[in-house]
């Protein structure tokens, strides 16, 4: 669904549809958090709540996905840490802007050999980018700008010359790219 006014909230017997493959809501004004209980829909790889009024935290259960390819959750109002991404080895899109995410970027990110897109801009994420992102050797599309991110840049040589766009302003980040 798609620039709809459906409001409400995700309940948790969604538990119940056990063969979703897919689950699109943006623009749906959804309020409330996402359940865990989508962790146990096993047959999940692609999920979207784009700008919605979700809040509270990215619910560590959608790590449990082991078929997910794209994570889309920007312009909500999460909070916390963004999880750790590791055991889904075909994601390869993953968009959180625009929340209120804090915390480091997890540098289990680096190890997404087939991610493509990854963008985390306006949100309070701190500290380094890890080394690892900037070896991801498919990553087309990094942004990360208006975080509170430091130090220095990463080496993006790993990445077989494949990222096009970039963007780390509005952070106090120190390098050059290479």
């Amino acid at each position: 669904l798609r620039n709809t006014e459906l409001g409400g909230s995700i309940p948790s017997s969604i538990q119940k549809a056990s063969n979703l493959q897919m689950l699109s809501f943006q623009k749906c004004a959804l309020t409330g958090t996402l359940p865990n209980s989508l962790g146990v829909l096993s047959n999940l790889f692609f999920v979207t709540f784009m700008e919605n009024r979700l809040s509270g935290t990215i619910p560590r259960d959608l790590t449990q996905l082991a078929l997910l390819e794209v994570l889309e959750l920007s312009g909500n109002n999460f909070s916390g840490t963004i999880p750790s991404f590791a055991n889904q080895p075909d994601l390869y899109f993953v968009s959180l802007f625009d929340n209120k995410l804090t915390g480091t970027l997890p540098a289990s990110l680096g190890s997404l050999a087939g991610l493509l897109f990854l963008d985390v801009r306006n949100n309070r994420l701190v500290g380094t980018i890890p080394r690892a992102i900037g070896r991801l050797p498919s990553l087309v599309t990094f942004f990360a700008q208006r975080n509170q991110l430091t130090g220095n840049l990463p080496s993006f040589s790993g990445n077989n010359g494949l990222l096009q766009a970039i963007d780390l302003s509005q952070n106090r980040l120190s390098g050059n790219l290479n």
